[in-house]
């Protein structure tokens, strides 16, 4: 078999052309989900309800610290909504790690945010690794918080 026979040439030329266009296909779709995720990120934590939960974060933080940090005291609504600003942040932690989101927008637009909130959680943090399966809730959380602290400081 002679790779340069016209017919052998053509196939080669076929096979390699397709090679490029999967790869260009997967470089794109990989981009649009980039964008997506990016968009999805920033509708989540520019939502009405979330925004007035993460303003309301240091509040219920205070009425905790009144309790000893004891968080059974809290309303259940009080600490859903510690749970909930916890997930976000940890979904951001997540989808950065995996570089399924645009670092170079969420990072320096809401870094402040982060390093605070963290900041503010971190009691609530240590009661819910005393629970089980406490700790996933965290792990992308902090991961998170250190990544975009040199955008804060």
């Amino acid at each position: 078999m002679n790779l340069f026979e016209p017919a052998n040439t053509v196939a080669l030329a076929s096979v390699c052309a397709g090679v490029s266009i999967a790869l260009l296909q997967f470089y794109f779709g990989k981009r649009h989900e980039r964008f997506v995720n990016t968009l999805r990120i920033i509708d989540h934590l520019e939502d009405r309800n979330m925004l007035s939960i993460r303003h309301h974060v240091h509040e219920i933080m205070e009425r905790a610290k009144a309790q000893n940090y004891d968080f059974e005291k809290l309303s259940d609504d009080d600490r859903a909504r510690l749970s909930n600003v916890a997930k976000l942040f940890g979904l951001i932690g997540l989808l950065s790690r995996r570089n399924s989101i645009d670092r170079s927008i969420i990072y320096p637009g809401w870094a402040r945010n982060v390093c605070v909130t963290f900041e503010r959680l971190e009691p609530y943090f240590a009661w819910r690794e005393t629970l089980p399966g406490g700790r996933a809730l965290n792990g992308d959380f902090k991961w998170l918080a250190r990544r975009v602290r040199r955008y804060y400081r």
